[in-house]
């Protein structure tokens, strides 16, 4: 008799060896200290945990509609109960440690701040012991001997087990957890992180295991530091070395932040956190190129750095009108991981596979770039992140344009203060040599309309910034009609990340012309896109956030003494709190009214600007979320906290839609493939259909919207027809 793992063919005995290879890995990667009964006890648990599924619900559930099968129950099955049963093939001074490997791997223990759960507590109290034992080995003569050529498989002893025994192994389980206290069980974590790894690449573990773990090769940034100009990138000949472990860098646009924080990150591992989604393409690819080589210079597969992005940063599973945010910790081991602090918010609020991700990124580098940027209760959640990075002992690196006082104030504290803190700025000579830009005030819209036209006759390469999508689409529209001849393009987050990746290509192409085009944007510019055009217009935004747009213009100096200036014009925001968004208010009209009206934006100047604009920083209380009080984890072992909190708490763009025509690939294809096919959309754009269009439950959970809703050159929009053929009321 075949033993399956999963619908879609792999067997019970292929998971567990993809299993085992990948938890061998991880343990020898992230703890070569364990001793040898450890690593051994760590076998044991890959070999266990999925044993369960012998059990013949299981088996039929892989092959039946699980939803009218469980209505034949009223007590549910949960494989990995049944997998404690046979703890008595294995060493007892083990069991403790298998028991946490094994009894929530896919399940909080108990339920925490929400009703009803599914973990073995959840149950035990709703149903009581004798009928959760009872239902977990129903049959059980008949099937688990089924198991032992999966046993025998790793030379594990196999008999026949007895009743009498397999209840003691289960009270033994439930004892366990109920004395189970606060903290980050290290068990847990170890065995989901290898058990999503083997589910993730399958066939490919034994062979893709080898590359993980390993450093990245940072040569290419000391030799770029070695042959810079310091008079141009005097960051690339300031000293990295220093016994503090912390970094904060606060320097221009274009000055070499991102080289320099790398350059700290030496004999580690690093993750790199961007403050947008839609930034992750251009970082990707900027470290691709510079790390691996292009072209002839292209290192081969076997020295390449392992460089990896996340792109989403949540699946939003809605059944029944339950949101469910899912931060399941992505697979571990790479060299450099590029991604958005939402990734790891899991370390902070104690979501399922907390604990995996503090084993992989515990004593590594994290490196945030432009901190400065977030709203307040992101804010408030990155504050949080710091502090729960200090306590896993990480190297945090932060790099930043500007940077409020109080801000700066706050983060020092929480880093250790300043015998910790390697601070990093430029003199006030190589600040002057940074002035580039002449600001220009505009008072609406159809002035912003007519600067622009005016630029293009110029011959201008002109950058049109938006701060709402719906508001650059609208703008490409009126371009689209009034430029016959000059090349135009539309950027933004709600575009397939496959065309994204081929639009930041072209925004690249436009720059390197050097011919007149204009590029519509919202704030996704803001950030890792190394492009220098000549002017902008842009709406108004927080003075930190147009710095950093004006450092798309303008940006690579070729001399010190060439000061020459860019224009660039900002709108006048509107007086409205809706068409602020996503911007506060009051904090535009302070920007507004603290640019330079047709004179130069001195760099010398804008700490005083920052400061005046941000003389407080409302840090928003959300503690109420949070699993560390004083340093220390306050959350019960074995459990983790409900996932739909972060949906309100953290206004993340979390849900993800794939046209229809998409659908079957995206169905078929894995990983990248599936990347690629989808619109990243916040969760209330699509509040309104998240009744009327399917879901798929795979991949990130995407909603299938109709093809019409799709435009490769205007992007995702609900207007026109928005149901697809595939609805379902």
């Amino acid at each position: 008799m075949t033993l399956y793992a999963k619908s879609d063919g792999t067997t019970l005995l292929e998971h567990t060896n993809h299993v085992v290879t990948a938890i061998d890995k991880i343990a020898r990667s992230i703890m070569p200290s364990l001793a040898e009964e450890e690593f051994q006890t760590a076998f044991h648990g890959a070999i266990i945990h999925d044993l369960g599924k012998a059990h013949p619900f299981f088996q039929e559930s892989l092959k039946s509609d699980v939803i009218s099968l469980n209505e034949k129950f009223i007590t549910p099955h949960r494989h990995e109960l049944s997998s404690l049963l046979f703890l008595p093939l294995f060493p007892h001074n083990e069991w403790g440690m298998l028991i946490d490997q094994v009894v929530a791997h896919h399940k909080s223990l108990r339920a925490i701040k929400t009703g009803k759960g599914r973990g073995l507590l959840d149950l035990v109290s709703e149903y009581g012991d004798d009928e959760i034992f009872n239902r977990h080995s129903t049959d059980w003569e008949d099937w688990h001997q089924s198991t032992f050529p999966i046993l025998q498989h790793y030379q594990i002893d196999t008999r026949p087990l007895k009743m009498i025994e397999i209840r003691a192994a289960f009270d033994a389980a439930v004892l366990h957890c109920e004395r189970k206290r606060t903290g980050r069980n290290f068990w847990r974590g170890l065995l989901m992180a290898a058990d999503h790894l083997a589910s993730a690449l399958q066939e490919e573990t034994e062979i893709r295991v080898e590359r993980l773990f390993r450093l990245p090769n940072l040569n290419a940034f000391e030799i770029r530091a070695v042959e810079a100009d310091a008079s141009l990138y005097p960051l690339a000949k300031k000293a990295i070395s220093s016994s503090k472990i912390h970094t904060l860098v606060i320097a221009p646009t274009g000055s070499g932040k991102t080289d320099y924080l790398l350059r700290r990150c030496n004999c580690k591992r690093i993750f790199y956190l961007l403050p947008f989604q839609a930034s992750i393409n251009a970082m990707y690819l900027r470290m691709e190129r510079t790390i691996n080589g292009v072209d002839e210079k292209r290192l081969p597969f076997e020295l390449k750095t392992d460089i990896r992005r996340i792109h989403a940063a949540a699946q939003i599973e809605i059944d029944n009108a339950v949101e469910e945010e899912s931060l399941l910790q992505r697979h571990p081991g790479a060299a450099l991981k590029i991604m958005t602090p939402h990734q790891i918010a899991a370390l902070a609020f104690g979501i399922s596979g907390y604990e995996s991700l503090a084993l992989d990124i515990q004593g590594q580098h994290v490196i945030l770039d432009e901190i400065h940027v977030y709203n307040e209760i992101t804010q408030s959640m990155v504050l949080s992140l710091v502090s729960s990075l200090v306590n896993l002992g990480c190297h945090i690196h932060i790099g930043s344009a500007t940077i409020p006082t109080v801000l700066k104030h706050e983060l020092l504290n929480r880093l250790g203060g300043e015998k910790m803190v390697s601070e990093v700025q430029l003199t006030n000579p190589e600040l002057e040599s940074y002035d580039r830009h002449k600001v220009f005030l505009l008072d609406d819209e159809d002035a912003a309309r007519a600067q622009v036209e005016l630029l293009i006759d110029l011959g201008k390469r002109v950058l049109f910034i938006s701060n709402r999508v719906v508001d650059a689409q609208d703008r490409f529209r009126w371009a689209s009609e009034t430029f016959n001849e000059t090349p135009i393009l539309l950027i933004h987050s709600r575009f397939k990340r496959k065309d994204r990746a081929k639009l930041e290509k072209k925004i690249e192409d436009y720059e390197k012309n050097q011919q007149p085009c204009l590029v519509i944007s919202t704030q996704v510019i803001e950030v890792s896109l190394d492009i220098s055009y000549d002017t902008m217009v842009t709406d108004c935004a927080p003075l930190d956030s147009l710095i950093q747009r004006f450092g798309r213009v303008n940006r690579k100096r070729k001399h010190v003494q060439d000061r020459t200036m860019a224009s660039v014009y900002v709108i006048s925001p509107k007086d409205s709190t809706v068409s602020a968004k996503p911007y506060n208010l009051e904090i535009l009209k302070r920007s507004w009214d603290n640019l330079p009206e047709g004179d130069i934006l001195h760099e010398l100047s804008l700490q005083d600007r920052i400061d005046h604009i941000y003389p407080n920083i409302e840090f928003r209380e959300i503690d109420v979320h949070l699993i560390e009080k004083d340093g220390q984890n306050i959350l019960q072992q074995l459990c983790n906290l409900p996932k739909s909190e972060l949906l309100e708490a953290l206004e993340i763009e979390s849900a993800s839609v794939v046209c229809e025509r998409d659908m079957e690939i995206y169905k078929q294809e894995r990983s990248e493939v599936r990347q690629g096919l989808e619109i990243p959309v916040s969760p209330s754009t699509l509040r309104t259909k998240f009744k009327i269009w399917r879901q798929l439950k795979l991949g990130s959970y995407p909603f299938i919207c109709p093809d019409g809703c799709y435009d490769e050159n205007i992007g995702f929009t609900l207007e026109g027809d928005t149901n697809p053929s595939c609805i379902f009321l």
